[in-house]
């Protein structure tokens, strides 16, 4: 695969929808996160829309504990974002690495990711998948929210039935995003 302006280094996570690859933007020379839309959902207006969503609710939120969006693009076989890069790992792995985690990291983590949600709700943004494959823990110590394929937002109409059971599974993953 090949986007306009983007390096695709490696890829970092397949999941039966997206796919996340670790990237360089060409022009500025930075790390970033390429999430794709997978090929067999492309022509799926429902995920088109919810890819979408996710984009423009992430990139209203402007916090230090939630990932930041850069862009949506398409082109004329992919729909795509590009994603902040966070060098670090999901709390889950950073846990089992670090355990027993002291209390004031803790206490760090645990501020971090309240802060960051207390942030988007008052902004009208439930994630709606808080799990520990979707915090990730940045080599510096911050608590960061990725992942809000399934938010919900006060201003856009909701695309899950009513009633319907909403989240993901809790399979390993890296920046998701």
């Amino acid at each position: 695969m090949k986007i306009e302006g983007y390096e695709l280094l490696d890829e970092l996570n397949r999941g039966p929808i997206t796919t996340v690859f670790r990237g360089r933007q060409v022009a500025l020379d930075r790390p970033v996160l390429i999430k794709v839309l997978n090929a067999q959902w492309q022509k799926d207006a429902e995920l088109a829309e919810r890819f979408r969503r996710e984009a423009l609710t992430c990139a209203k939120l402007k916090h230090p504990n939630i990932i930041s969006i850069f862009d949506i693009s398409t082109d004329s076989n992919n729909l795509f974002m590009i994603i902040e890069f966070v060098d670090g790992d999901p709390l889950d792995q950073f846990i089992q690495k670090h355990s027993p985690l002291p209390f004031h990291i803790i206490e760090s983590i645990t501020g971090g990711i309240f802060a960051g949600l207390q942030y988007a709700h008052a902004a009208g943004v439930v994630h709606r998948d808080i799990k520990p494959g979707n915090i990730l823990i940045s080599k510096e110590g911050r608590a960061r929210i990725v992942d809000f394929g399934l938010a919900k937002q006060s201003d856009f109409p909701t695309l899950t039935a009513q009633h319907g059971t909403v989240g993901t599974n809790n399979r390993r993953h890296h920046q998701s995003g």
